[in-house]
């Protein structure tokens, strides 16, 4: 169990630091493109790229604490509760009309739902229970 979670972490992380990376260096692209956004303001700019700087972040350490999930077993809560965030401001944003959905945000939707329910279901927990 815990060498999946390992590799659900490496991926997890990695495509993190990826999609970081695309914010930081493609912001206006991104929004433009992939959600369907137009006339991307430089605040909009600037706060994709801030985000994208803290996807980096993460998926730096989600790789680090792929190493030894049991040990780092807060990164894997971290990333579970990024997840049910992520899903409920998509949810939303999409009943407040803020963005439209397209395949990009269904992408996301499942993206995200998918890889909740692995970390759920890989998550170590009779090893991480006290008492």
């Amino acid at each position: 169990m815990t060498g999946v979670l390992k590799v659900l972490l490496w991926i997890y992380g990695v495509v993190l630091v990826i999609g970081g990376l695309g914010l930081i260096f493609t912001p206006e692209w991104l929004a433009e493109n992939a959600f369907g956004f137009e006339n991307v303001t430089n605040v909009g700019i600037f706060v994709a790229a801030l985000l994208g700087a803290i996807y980096v972040s993460a998926g730096v350490w989600l790789f680090a604490s792929g190493r030894d999930p049991l040990r780092h077993i807060s990164w894997v809560k971290f990333t579970i509760l990024k997840i049910a965030i992520s899903l409920a401001v998509i949810a939303y944003a999409l009943i407040k009309d803020y963005v439209e959905i397209n395949a990009m945000v269904i992408v996301l939707m499942v993206y995200d739902f998918v890889w909740g329910v692995a970390l759920l279901i890989f998550y170590p927990w009779r090893t991480t229970k006290t008492g």
